[in-house]
Formats: structure tokens, sequence, C-alpha cells
């Protein structure tokens, strides 16, 4: 768990800055509010859809994030 939170140090610091420059933002957001808070009411296969679609994008513009320290 500690490792976890270590390595997400710097995207959090950074997080403002990923949040006004990537547009999906609020969605990442409500995404994670719905897994953390509404887990009985996600509909799996829409959930498998942003895994299998959306969340390489995510990675991409997280690691060009990184990348640009």
């Amino acid at each position: 768990m500690v490792h976890r939170w270590r390595s997400s140090v710097p995207v959090a610091s950074d997080l403002p800055v990923f949040l006004r420059g990537y547009p999906d933002s609020r969605c990442i957001v409500g995404i994670r509010n719905l897994l953390a808070h509404g887990y009985a009411q996600v509909d799996d296969a829409r959930a498998w859809d942003i895994v299998e679609n959306d969340l390489p994008k995510t990675l991409g513009e997280i690691e060009r994030l990184l990348e640009g320290k």
C-alpha cells in the first residue's frame, strides 16, 4: 500500500494541471466516485468498455504529463 501511495504522489502533485488539460477529467472523477460509493449500481459491460477503450487514452495522457517534468 505504501508503494502505491509513493508512486502516485507525482501525479497527485500535478493533478490540477492534468485536470485543466484533460477534457475528460470530470468523467474520471465521476467514475471513481461511482466505483467507490455506488459499486452495486455499476454496469459491468460499461465498466469493461471503459477499461478497454478509455483507460489506455487516459494512461497515455498521464504518461505525457509525467514526461513533461
